[in-house]
């Protein structure tokens, strides 16, 4: 399986995430970081295509699938997200390497490092497939740890762990102050896509490898506040409050779901959408 981009198709995502070429008084990251605000706003972090597939049939992607998903704007969950997004920028000119993460279960993960972003040896972390919002490119030159960001309703820093072999990402509470590790990284890149990847295959088959067989997920960071459909709510974030609310009653029916989601995440498959519903809630009736 070949992992590439065509000129065409790079236009296509371009014009699709709404981002025009970099001006000539752009720096390449500030065009970075317009790139990563435009991609969370426009592609959603979702399981419904996973929960629209029968069980007996859900297998890991292959990469025209991831492509066809973000090209239309289904979006998809962290394995395509950041797999594709990766091949995109290495097809505009960034480098970047994609790395193997452990988010709740070993190796379920990646996030892509971007290289000689500013000068030579300078490495940047992205990760658009967390289910956080990560608005612009991480620096890895700290010591340590790094400083505090404030992404949305979420505060997160970055630590080498005690061998310094992984980098963790720490969220802190914004009302305890309590820290938790999210995720772990390392900074060696995936070699062989086949291969290397071929572990997130439990993602899409295995239940018990990670929850979004048992739940119900559509996340957007748009810039009047993230859109997050979880399980039947819908819940939107107050920016002045800087937290999520829960926006109208929780939902009871499968029309009613479709309706938001043609509203909220316009660009999603409407039957995949009632589909992922039926599996989830009405299973006595499918």
């Amino acid at each position: 399986m070949q992992y590439f981009l065509t000129a065409e198709e790079t236009k296509q995502f371009s014009q699709r995430i709404k981002i025009s070429s970099k001006r000539e008084d752009q720096s390449s990251l500030d065009y970075l970081n317009q790139i990563i605000q435009n991609f969370q706003e426009n592609i959603p972090f979702q399981n419904v295509f996973l929960l629209a597939t029968p069980v007996e049939k859900r297998r890991r992607l292959t990469w025209d699938e991831v492509k066809n998903d973000l090209l239309s704007g289904q979006g998809g969950l962290c394995y395509s997200l950041n797999l594709f997004l990766h091949i995109y920028l290495n097809n505009i000119g960034y480098k970047t390497d994609l790395v193997i993460s452990t988010y709740s279960s070993p190796n379920d993960h990646t996030v892509i490092i971007i290289n000689d972003l500013i000068q030579k040896a300078d490495k940047y972390m992205i990760d658009v497939g967390s289910g956080y919002a990560s608005s612009f490119a991480i620096p890895l030159n700290f010591g340590d740890e790094s400083p505090y960001y404030s992404f949305s309703y979420t505060t997160m820093k970055l630590k080498w762990d005690v061998n310094k072999q992984n980098i963790l990402r720490i969220h802190k509470s914004q009302t305890s102050g309590q820290e938790k590790v999210i995720l772990k990284f390392h900074l060696v890149p995936i070699q062989d896509y086949n291969i290397e990847l071929a572990e997130q295959e439990r993602i899409f088959t295995d239940p018990t490898f990670t929850p979004f067989h048992r739940i119900l997920c559509i996340l957007t960071f748009n810039k009047d506040g993230a859109r997050n459909m979880q399980d039947k709510q819908f819940v939107r974030e107050n920016i002045q409050a800087n937290k999520l609310q829960n926006e109208g009653e929780e939902i009871q029916d499968v029309h009613k779901f479709v309706e938001i989601c043609a509203k909220e995440f316009p660009s999603l498959n409407s039957e995949i959408c009632r589909n992922a519903y039926n599996h989830l809630f009405n299973k006595p009736n499918l």
